[in-house]
C-alpha cells in the first residue's frame, strides 16, 4: 500500500479515537459547567485528521499533491467514523444519515486541508508550490545539493529534508560530478 496512503488511514483511526473519547466525555458531562467546554473541543478536533496525515507521512510527502492524498484519506476516514460515532447511523431516515455524512465529511475535509497544508508548509517545512525549473543554458554551472542522511537531493535553501526530516541549515554537502564527492 502507498506510504501516503498508510499516513491517511493512520490520522483517520486516531482521530476516531480522539472524537470517540470526546463524546464518551460529552455525555459524561452534559450536565456539567464543563459540558460547553467540551462542545468547543470538539469543533476543534476537526483540525487534527489533516496535522495528523502530515506528521504520519512526513517522510514520504514531498509535495502538494501528496499532502492532499494524504489529508483527503484521512478527512474520509475520520468523517465515516464521526458519523457512526455519533450515532446518525440510529436514525431510520436514509436521508437524514446521508445529509449528516455529506456535513460531516466537507466540514472535516475543509479543516484539515487548511490545518494539514499550514501545518505542512510552516512546522515541517515542505515545499507546497511546484518549483521553476531553471533555464538550460544555466542548470550545466548548478551543482546539486544532497542530504547528508539519506543522500536525497535538495535544494540549497531549505532548513530541513523533506524526505527523512534532519535539519540541513549546518550541514548541507553539494556534490562535485568530477570526483564524486560530497
Amino acid at each position: 500500500m502507498d506510504e501516503r496512503k498508510k499516513a491517511g488511514l493512520k490520522a483517520g483511526g486516531l482521530y476516531g479515537i480522539i472524537i470517540l473519547v470526546d463524546q464518551v466525555l460529552s455525555f459524561a458531562y452534559m450536565t456539567s459547567p464543563f459540558f460547553s467546554i467540551i462542545g468547543w473541543i470538539g469543533w476543534i478536533t476537526y483540525f487534527i485528521p489533516g496535522v495528523f496525515a502530515i506528521h504520519f507521512g512526513r517522510h514520504v510527502i514531498k509535495n502538494r499533491k501528496d499532502a492532499i492524498v494524504a489529508i483527503l484519506i484521512a478527512s474520509t476516514v475520520s468523517s465515516i467514523i464521526f458519523v457512526f460515532v455519533s450515532g446518525a447511523w440510529i436514525f431510520e431516515d436514509l436521508l437524514f444519515f446521508l445529509i449528516v455524512f455529506v456535513l460531516a465529511f466537507l466540514l472535516i475535509v475543509s479543516l484539515s486541508l487548511i490545518s494539514g497544508l499550514v501545518y505542512a508548509k510552516y512546522k515541517m517545512r515542505i515545499p507546497l508550490r511546484e518549483q521553476k525549473s531553471i533555464p538550460q543554458e544555466i542548470q550545466p554551472f548548478i551543482q546539486p545539493v544532497f542530504c547528508f542522511q539519506c543522500g536525497n537531493k535538495v535544494e540549497e535553501n531549505w532548513d530541513s529534508c523533506p524526505h527523512c526530516g534532519v535539519r540541513l541549515k549546518e550541514d548541507t554537502r553539494i556534490y562535485d560530478d568530477d570526483t564524486r564527492i560530497y
